[in-house]
């Protein structure tokens, strides 16, 4: 790959990194220092047949009231789907809640008592619903399968007559009319198959039911279950092709000790289609932890880790995500997801200054502050090169059998296409230089692609590009390569080629009405072919990316987004966000 010299500085200057690609080609690999990792890789050797790789979880308030009070924007929500769109994640796991879809008429600020709901009329029109149909476009748009947690809260407006008497508080979501509830899921789930969204997966009772998102009274374990049939029962009965996800728990909990062993004593193999856990200690801790769920029976259900993640620069080798990602898949979990995309307002009923995790997001609100942070770039290369649905192989790190010692770690992930993607994890000091043995894949003279995470070596920005090629090596079954040894850091070899990325001069910028700004785009791969267009709100853009505010067509405080895309391959584009002034 080349990398034309304008574009080269650009990403420099956005990286902080001096980027020299080369091409390599690996004959031996006599090497005599210590500080040397070998890892063995046996592609016939298939330890997981289906990982259906690394996602995220994404809170979907941006375009609801409280953000949008806040400064957010359609013409942000165009960033923001833009990054989405590059980062790619194989699962998604959205929030919802019941009170989005619930007729206004059933409100109790309309003196409403859930007649509506109760009679299986619902409003899939409200703004909520709007709001959040956008982010399940962008879901579409980008791939990714949907996991559903259904009833994670409820507004305040229907707790009143939705929840379980004496228990109606917005940390409390459990239904007080169960069948009630499962009709409204179910009217929901087909709403989205009616409306296109057949990349709708999965779905899920509650949201870690085990501690506070789930309170009914006496034995609550016994009301999620009688829950969760009721909702099987209704999805069944529809002939939707949505598949049940079981407990969702926290490891973090003593309780979750209980719930776990209860659900797999009992055969609900035909309730449960998969299991779900948290999990936010150490890699180490998770792998005990994890070790300890598989001794139960599972009767073979899939099982995913759908929250887990330290998004902070505190982050080390014992608690990183690319160790989550590795740990899950060298110990059977099919898939890893983030928690979470990005940092958003809480809304109704928990509209606070952040949600939850707070800063725990990959980029934060851009009305505040345009750039993404250091760790988008780490998650940003196991969404992109770990393939959904791959086969996870035997890989062995200087005589461990599973990927790992004391500070390095690596799992090899191949596809039906005959690629094959190696994520390997190295602690500071760790080792000097890599020798990877492939054994039972036929490269083909397949090119091997590397990129490179660095921990905190990266100067974050807006642009939020994927850490790209920095060596291309010819595809033989004995690489040796050297390898920094100054901070923590995750190396891809894949032989899946990048994608052009778009690099803008402003992410975002200020104009004044009547004013212009001259806007440059270029893509990583020194495509200047560009083309311009405005794709929310007012003023015009020029072929050469002029844009102008004309005078009647913007208003002051107004946010523009400003497009430009490679006329070769529109799918590879970057947005601007212009606030008027």
């Amino acid at each position: 790959m080349k990398i034309k010299k304008k574009a080269r500085k650009i990403i420099s200057s956005i990286l902080g990194l001096v980027l020299t690609v080369t091409t390599i080609t690996v004959t031996s690999y006599a090497i005599q220092s210590s500080g040397i990792k070998t890892i063995d890789i046996d592609c016939n050797n298939v330890i997981q047949s289906d990982f259906y790789g690394v996602g995220t979880n994404v809170l979907p308030f941006s375009l609801m009231e409280n953000n949008k009070s806040k400064g957010y924007s359609d013409a942000y929500f165009e960033l923001e789907k833009q990054r989405f769109l590059r980062l790619k994640p194989s699962i998604v796991r959205v929030w919802t809640q019941i009170d989005w879809f619930v007729c206004s008429e059933d409100f109790v600020s309309n003196g409403g008592s859930g007649e509506h709901y109760k009679n299986g009329e619902y409003d899939f029109n409200s703004p909520n619903m709007v709001a959040f149909l956008k982010y399940m476009d962008m879901f579409k748009d980008a791939g990714s399968d949907v996991m559903l947690v259904t009833n994670w809260k409820v507004g305040t407006d229907i707790q009143d007559w939705f929840c379980i008497d004496g228990i109606n508080t917005p940390n409390s979501s459990a239904p007080a009319d169960i069948d009630a509830y499962s009709t409204a899921c179910t009217a929901f789930v087909k709403f989205l198959y009616d409306s296109g969204y057949n990349n709708v997966k999965y779905i899920s009772v509650a949201n870690e039911p085990n501690l506070y998102d789930f309170a009914a009274h006496g034995d609550e374990y016994a009301y999620y279950i009688k829950t969760a049939k009721s909702l099987k029962s209704a999805i069944n009965s529809s002939n939707l092709p949505i598949k049940m996800v079981g407990l969702d728990v926290s490891e973090n909990s003593t309780t979750s000790n209980d719930w776990i062993p209860k659900t797999f004593k009992k055969d609900y193999s035909d309730l449960f289609d998969s299991y779900a856990y948290h999990e936010y200690d150490s890699v180490n801790i998770s792998k005990t932890y994890l070790n300890d769920i598989s001794n139960l029976n599972l009767y073979n259900k899939p099982l995913f880790l759908t929250e887990f993640g330290y998004l902070n620069s505190n982050v080390t080798y014992s608690s990183s995500h690319a160790g989550m990602v590795l740990m899950s898949a060298l110990n059977g979990v099919n898939g890893a997801l983030t928690w979470y995309l990005d940092d958003v307002y809480g809304e109704n009923p928990l509209s606070g200054e952040y949600t939850l995790g707070g800063d725990m997001g990959m980029w934060y609100p851009p009305q505040n502050n345009d750039s993404v942070k250091d760790i988008f770039y780490e998650i940003s290369l196991l969404t992109n090169y770990i393939p959904a649905h791959s086969k996870v192989v035997s890989t062995g790190i200087s005589g461990s059998l599973f990927g790992s010692d004391s500070n390095a770690r690596a799992a090899t992930f191949t596809d039906d296409s005959g690629n094959i993607t190696i994520i390997t994890e190295l602690a500071k000091s760790s080792a000097d230089t890599l020798k990877i043995n492939i054994n039972g894949l036929n490269l083909n003279g397949k090119k091997i692609y590397k990129h490179v995470y660095k921990q905190n070596q990266m100067e974050p920005d807006g642009n939020a590009i994927i850490p790209v090629t920095s060596k291309i090596i010819d595809g033989t079954q004995l690489i040796t390569d050297e390898v920094d040894t100054d901070c923590r850091r995750v190396i891809v070899y894949t032989t899946i080629p990048e994608k052009d990325q778009m690099i803008m001069n402003h992410v975002t910028a200020n104009v004044g009405v009547g004013g212009s700004l001259s806007l440059v785009a270029t893509t990583v791969n020194g495509n200047n072919n560009i083309g311009w267009e405005v794709i929310n709100g007012g003023g015009s853009v020029s072929d050469s990316g002029v844009y102008k505010a004309d005078t009647g067509s913007v208003s002051s405080g107004e946010t523009v987004a400003i497009k430009a895309y490679s006329l070769s391959d529109p799918k590879v584009y970057g947005i601007t966000v212009i606030t008027i002034k």
